[in-house]
């Protein structure tokens, strides 16, 4: 069983994006796009408030569109007729580090997928009672990465934890 169809949610490539406003025409997020590598995703400004961190409504649109065999370039075309859009905010950025700076965000290149299987396969190896090593190695790769960058060393049972 799989998830929903998704774009990636990274590229080292150049990136169309759309600059969304709040109902006060202040901008809260930045829905970004890039065909060749078949990535869209969005960035929320680090200054918009607790309901633009929490509006699902990017994802369920760009899902829609994935799964209707959109690009993600047309998905993010078919963005602009949303009331939020600013009119003439379609935009091309030289990379998604930069997009990341424009909204005053760090630049984290996206490691959810990963650290998801991660966290499960902590989880399914803490219950079966096997240390780390038992599992995965791209599992126990990503658990060591995780600990590094929290600055921690690699801990109990060979992992993160």
């Amino acid at each position: 069983m799989s998830g929903p169809a998704e774009y990636a949610d990274g590229t080292t490539r150049p990136v169309r994006y759309v600059a969304v406003a709040d109902d006060g025409g202040t901008v809260t997020t930045y829905v970004w796009a890039c065909d060749e590598d078949d990535a869209a995703s969005w960035i929320v400004r680090a200054d918009a408030g607790t309901a633009a961190r929490n509006d699902s409504r990017w994802m369920t649109r760009l899902r829609r569109a994935k799964a209707a065999g959109l690009a993600p370039e047309a998905a993010l075309t078919t963005l602009l007729r949303e009331p939020s859009a600013l009119p003439g905010s379609l935009s091309t950025a030289p990379s998604l580090e930069a997009l990341y700076d424009l909204a005053d965000q760090p630049y984290r290149r996206s490691v959810w997928r990963s650290s998801r299987a991660a966290l499960l396969g902590l989880a399914i190896g803490d219950v079966m009672g096997r240390p780390l090593s038992a599992l995965p190695q791209q599992v126990h790769h990503v658990c060591r990465q995780v600990a590094r960058r929290q600055g921690r060393g690699v801990g109990v049972r060979e992992g993160c934890l």
